[in-house]
């Protein structure tokens, strides 16, 4: 099996990455695998993107190529700001290489040092 080339960087979600995420997301394998609606235009993300603040928002690139993008969301309910939820995504052309992976241990690796969370679901 393929891993997660050294190259590959996780680096903080940018705007002008909106493009290439709206192009993630719309990927057949995408969309059958979460709960995201399909067929989102660039206008639609972008706007979204304004107003999304999740705690972590970081992406996979590889030579300028936006293979995956993750986030970690803390809840806002004050009895659950223990908790947080991970969403990944990653494009159907480079599952099964470890990008995933990669992402979710940059997530976890911020939510255990730098967040102090106590418990973290996942939704893949």
């Amino acid at each position: 099996m393929a891993r997660a080339n050294s190259q590959t960087i996780i680096r903080a979600f940018e705007p002008s990455d909106v493009p290439a995420l709206t192009q993630l997301l719309n990927l057949p394998g995408v969309i059958a695998g979460t709960l995201q609606q399909p067929f989102r235009s660039f206008a639609e993300r972008a706007k979204r993107a304004e107003y999304f603040c999740p705690q972590v928002n970081i992406v996979a690139e590889l030579e300028g190529v936006l293979l995956g993008h993750a986030c970690l969301n803390v809840a806002s309910d004050i009895s659950c700001r223990h908790s947080g939820t991970v969403d990944v995504a990653v494009r159907d052309d480079h599952w099964r290489m470890g990008i995933g992976s990669k992402l979710v241990r940059t997530l976890l690796d911020q939510a255990d040092n730098s967040i102090g969370l106590r418990r973290v679901e996942l939704t893949v």
